[in-house]
């Protein structure tokens, strides 16, 4: 599972990257280790780019994963619904959408993009 992590000073967000194959354990070691660095860094501003990702999730994982963000978040002794999480999506992750729709469900800001300038700039609005 291939990603970077990064802190942009100057935005005040955390920057993912990801390539390669996701699997629904990755995804949960990978929330982990941004709410960490997000508690560190006192940032709730995310772009998360799956561009270069195959997505191996199922339908239920996809369902699972808002709420394994919110429980991963309280642990940390965080609000998951404090956090604005940018999604950049490549060709064939439209399953990313149903993502946005469930984490909506639990009061989550998130949303779908497939340009990341677009993500962007959407992160940066208040």
């Amino acid at each position: 599972m291939p990603y970077t992590i990064h802190y942009n000073e100057e935005m005040h967000l955390l920057e993912m990257k990801h390539q390669g194959k996701l699997v629904f354990g990755d995804s949960i070691t990978l929330t982990n280790e941004m709410l960490k660095m997000a508690r560190d860094r006192n940032c709730h501003r995310v772009l998360s780019d799956y561009r270069e990702t195959t997505l191996a999730l199922s339908t239920l994982e996809i369902y699972k994963m808002p709420r394994v963000i919110h429980e991963a978040a309280i642990a940390e002794g965080a609000d998951a619904r404090r956090f604005k999480r940018a999604l950049v999506a490549g060709k064939g992750s439209q399953s990313l959408r149903f993502f946005e729709i469930m984490s909506h469900d639990l009061g989550h800001i998130a949303k779908v993009f497939f340009n990341i300038d677009e993500a962007r700039v959407w992160l940066l609005q208040d």
